[in-house]
């Protein structure tokens, strides 16, 4: 989709005065260009889309912190850059922290995180599919049939059946798109937090939550009290505020009904 500087501009002062919905218009419109660039540069879907998130969150944040881009579409193509280099490192990173899992193998939190929720999400997606267009993907790609084999049991051209694949994948990528855009927009926004969904974290996750957030904790002392490794609670925590969608600086104790607040040392 082409988006004129002007468009851009306007966008741009919508989401720095105020304007929500300023910042998801922005993320629809750069979607394909972000994506697209970062699978050039990181070859996976699933990390390309990672990293597209990772550099919109960032490059709103940094507008409403003040920064002004002279080119809106070079510029965001640079935060990709930067931040599919972050992303390389904190994968490198990741290697080095282990957190249980429920079939008993150990992966990083954020692999895991990804891996479950692009799976859930693409299960959703397929399952919304008109019943003509999900048996064709089903046959192409998940039982491997050849394009001409589908086309002569349909009795149409391999041109055709092209057409109809591709329509099918035309909604696909449109449901991403919109997916996409509301996770990113709910990480701008973050969440109202309640007792019910930390209950619903598994309990290594919930008990290095709430050690942190209610008791007030650091890391350190997390670890010394569990006896397990530093690493292994930033991982545990890391998944924890995915999957509440939270910030990691946030002052969360009020859920828990303790006003008191913890030493200073420990904010």
């Amino acid at each position: 989709m082409i988006v004129s500087d002007a468009e851009v501009n306007a966008l741009i002062e919508r989401w720095i005065g105020g304007d929500d919905a300023a910042a998801a218009e922005l993320c629809r419109r750069y979607y394909t260009r972000v994506v697209g660039f970062a699978i050039k540069l990181y070859g996976h879907a699933m990390d390309a889309e990672d990293v597209a998130q990772q550099a919109f969150l960032q490059g709103l944040e940094g507008i409403k912190a003040g920064v002004r881009p002279d080119r809106f579409t070079q510029w965001i193509l640079g935060v990709v850059r930067n931040a599919g280099r972050t992303q390389l490192r904190r994968e490198d990173d990741a290697l080095h922290v282990e957190v249980e899992m429920e079939d008993g193998s150990r992966r990083s939190a954020l692999t895991e995180l990804a891996r479950v929720e692009s799976k859930e999400v693409f299960k959703k997606i397929i399952g919304s599919l008109p019943p003509d267009q999900r048996s064709l993907l089903e046959q192409r790609y998940l039982s491997g049939e050849t394009r001409q084999r589908m086309a002569f049991r349909l009795r149409i051209s391999t041109e055709a059946l092209d057409r109809r694949i591709e329509k099918a994948m035309e909604r696909i990528r449109g449901a991403l798109s919109r997916h996409f855009t509301t996770f990113v927009f709910n990480r701008i926004q973050g969440a109202d937090l309640t007792l019910e969904a930390i209950e619903e974290l598994r309990p290594t996750f919930r008990e290095a939550f709430t050690l942190r957030h209610r008791d007030g904790l650091s890391v350190g002392e997390i670890a010394v009290r569990l006896g397990i490794a530093h690493r292994t609670v930033e991982g545990r925590l890391k998944y924890a505020y995915e999957r509440l969608r939270l910030f990691p600086d946030g002052d969360y104790r009020q859920v828990w009904g303790a006003p008191e607040a913890p030493p200073p040392d420990r904010i």
